[in-house]
């Protein structure tokens, strides 16, 4: 996948390592996330890197949205829509 190995070459890479088997509620939200193929591209994405002597850094997916990515101030009153 090119894509996959763009971002080897270029990048250090940060993603949620979300389980979508394990959302529960939207099913619109579930069906979405299968059309994308995110496990594939995970898994492509985490090949790519090990292949370039990288790694692929998961996060657990709590706060992700409300965590500044430049200070870690967390803001408490955002809901999900």
């Amino acid at each position: 996948m090119r894509l996959g190995k763009h971002f080897a070459r270029n990048y250090a890479l940060v993603m949620e390592d979300i389980q979508v088997k394990e959302l529960v509620g939207n099913s619109l939200r579930r069906m979405r996330l299968h059309d994308v193929a995110f496990h594939e591209l995970k898994n492509t994405l985490k090949y790519q890197m090990e292949k370039h002597g990288k790694a692929l850094i998961l996060v657990d997916p709590p706060y992700t949205s409300k965590t500044c990515a430049k200070c870690g101030y967390v803001r408490e009153d955002l809901t999900l829509r």
